[in-house]
């Protein structure tokens, strides 16, 4: 329907990595990067499903670009991290420890920058890497990785399905994740126009969420005594400036 909709050809290049298509994932994830080269989520997705088919310096290529792009992306530091670990393995001596050290130090600026990584699982890895492990380790850090990720799935979810069936859920603390998760992704992608009309609409709806206390304890207020003209005259001020809030979020709705 829409074939230059860069953003559902990144969602499906993930996906089928999830299904485990390698090829139909490179494929999307290719065409995203070729429609939007400056966006380094983009960058980052495909360099996973170039590192998911073995083409190491590719996928190396993929997350240095993503880090040109944005120099504090944790998830691109940890996947050039990992990229080196599968590089050592093929390698001996000197050349197989320098791609090692290179990989320790990318892996330990992704936990600095992400501090969400299982910690426990990340030891671990670190643990097997010391010993000799590679690829044990290499296998403990898809792990952390891919653990990470579904936690942020869950995330993304809760909040848009609840935002799609039950907008009376939306509480200000769900509202102030939305914005704390939209302004890191902003970080990441600051040429991404979506995400800033989102992070618009997050930013109204807070607005709207403490409008409508304010209307609340006012009309409290007046209910407990009505005589007082200023806490009336502050309901109906409050009231018609809540409506209009409520108009306009209902219009940004549509236009989204």
């Amino acid at each position: 329907i829409k074939s230059d909709y860069h953003e559902a050809f990144n969602y499906l290049g993930m996906t089928e990595l999830l299904l485990t298509n390698v090829d139909a994932s490179v494929a999307a994830a290719t065409i995203a990067v070729e429609q939007r080269p400056g966006f380094a989520d983009y960058r980052n997705a495909k360099g996973e499903a170039l590192l998911a088919r073995g083409d190491c310096e590719s996928a190396s290529s993929e997350f240095k670009e993503a880090l040109k792009l944005n120099l504090y992306y944790g998830d691109a530091y940890f996947n050039l991290g990992m990229t080196f670990i599968r590089q050592s393995s093929q390698l001996e001596g000197p050349a197989g420890a320098s791609f090692m050290t290179k990989a320790v130090d990318c892996l330990k600026k992704a936990s600095l920058i992400n501090s969400d990584y299982n910690a426990q699982d990340l030891d671990a890895a670190f643990h097997c890497l010391r010993a000799g492990d590679v690829m044990g380790g290499y296998e403990k850090l898809y792990s952390v990785r891919e653990g990470r990720k579904e936690k942020h799935r869950r995330e993304f979810a809760t909040f848009h399905m609840k935002f799609v069936l039950k907008p009376e859920w939306i509480s200000q603390r769900v509202v102030d994740e939305r914005i704390e998760f939209l302004e890191d992704e902003v970080c990441k992608n600051p040429s991404y126009v979506d995400l800033y009309s989102e992070l618009g609409r997050c930013y109204l709806e807070k607005s709207r969420i403490a409008w409508q206390k304010g209307v609340e304890n006012f009309r409290k207020a007046t209910e407990l005594n009505s005589s007082l003209e200023r806490n009336m005259n502050s309901l109906q001020d409050a009231e018609s400036e809540y409506a209009n809030i409520c108009s306009i979020l209902s219009r940004v709705a549509e236009k989204g």
